[in-house]
């Protein structure tokens, strides 16, 4: 137990940490084949009802979106790297690793100055 009451676990579960863990583990799963993105994802998932009313639902809705949206430019770029077209796509994994990583460290930022996604479904 801590001096406010609550146990020390407790303390550290607030609606920021988990948006700035969940940001990081979706960062980390560019390095670990996609592991942590998948640990993301389902924990953004699991939180989102509970972090709704908070500024942080926004975050959740936007680690889901950039998750998915990144899932499915990665496999369309491999879809056409495979019909023969290996510089296209290529570079379409390549842009799309780039919009994540943008949408990523933004996200991070915004999180750490306690501020909402403005819009968490656009494409920035």
């Amino acid at each position: 137990m801590t001096d406010d009451g609550r146990p020390a676990a407790r303390r550290y579960a607030t609606p920021q940490n988990w948006a700035l863990l969940l940001w990081f583990v979706l960062f980390l799963g560019a390095f670990t084949d996609g592991i942590g993105s998948i640990v993301a994802v389902v924990a953004a998932h699991l939180m989102a009802g509970r972090l709704a009313e908070t500024i942080y639902g926004s975050h959740m809705q936007s680690v889901i979106r950039t998750f998915w949206v990144g899932l499915g430019g990665a496999a369309l770029g491999f879809a056409i790297g495979s019909l023969g077209y290996a510089d296209q796509g290529r570079w379409m994994i390549v842009a799309i690793g780039m919009w994540s990583l943008f949408r990523v460290f933004r996200g991070f930022f915004r999180a750490l100055r306690e501020q909402p996604i403005v819009d968490p479904t656009g494409w920035l």
